[in-house]
C-alpha cells in the first residue's frame, strides 16, 4: 500500500512539473477573436521568403533557406493563436504574420 501511494505521489509531481515547464514557453502569437487560415500564413510567408507546405487542417510546415542554411518550423493555428515549434529562427515570419493581421483588422473596421 505504501509503495502504491509513493508511486502515485511521484507520478503526480512529475506530471505537475512537466505541465509547468511547458506552459512557461511563450512560443505563440495571440490575436484575439481573429480566425487564422492557411491563406493568411501563406501570404505573410511569401512576403518574407518562407515556403509553406500544408500538413494538417490546423498546421503547416514553414521552410526558408538563407545563405545555404535551411530553417524550418511547424506552425499550428487555432482561433486567436499561432504556435511555432521553432521560436528562435522565425522572427521575420512572425512579424509578417502580425502585419497581415493588422491589415485585415483595419480593413474590417
Amino acid at each position: 500500500m505504501k509503495k502504491l501511494f509513493l508511486v502515485t505521489i511521484i507520478s503526480s509531481l512529475a506530471l505537475i512539473l512537466s505541465m509547468g515547464c511547458s506552459s512557461n514557453q511563450q512560443n505563440y502569437l495571440k490575436k484575439d477573436s481573429i480566425s487564422v487560415s492557411i491563406l493568411d500564413i501563406e501570404k505573410a510567408a511569401e512576403k518574407s521568403g518562407w515556403k509553406i507546405t500544408p500538413f494538417k487542417n490546423n498546421e503547416v510546415i514553414a521552410e526558408k533557406t538563407d545563405d545555404g542554411k535551411t530553417v524550418s518550423s511547424s506552425i499550428k493555428f487555432y482561433k486567436g493563436y499561432i504556435e511555432f515549434s521553432n521560436t528562435s529562427d522565425t522572427d521575420d515570419l512572425k512579424e509578417a504574420i502580425e502585419e497581415e493581421f493588422e491589415k485585415r483588422s483595419t480593413s474590417h473596421q
